[in-house]
């Protein structure tokens, strides 16, 4: 039964895992954490993350260069760069994304109606 409920509503763990790594970045100065939420914004409207784990492994690094140079008191695009947008591409480049897994779908049905 816990199964079930865990395939509906996810992992508990995650979850709490998640909200972890939502209260360190809360707890950044404000132009770091408003930098972590556009990366963050970014990475969900360019593709998305399929998965609890892509998406922790990517935005726990992405975090842990907002705390480093929150610490450093430098600016963001020391640690990404000024294409930000490149540098978050490079960081989900191996990772599965919503359109990879489309993109299976799509092949995999078309192959099997052929």
């Amino acid at each position: 039964m816990m199964r079930i409920f865990e395939r509906i509503t996810g992992s508990m763990e995650a979850k709490r895992e998640w909200r972890a790594m939502e209260k360190r970045a809360k707890s950044l100065p404000p132009r770091y954490y408003e930098a972590y939420q556009a990366i963050q914004r970014y990475l969900n409207v360019t593709g998305g993350l399929t998965s609890w784990q892509s998406s922790h492994r990517v935005l726990t690094v992405v975090l842990e260069l907002m705390e480093q140079a929150a610490f450093e008191q430098k600016p963001v695009t020391d640690f990404t760069g000024e294409d930000v947008a490149a540098f978050c591409d490079e960081l989900v480049k191996d990772e599965q994304s919503w359109q990879t897994s489309y993109r299976h779908k799509l092949n995999e049905t078309i192959r099997q109606n052929s």
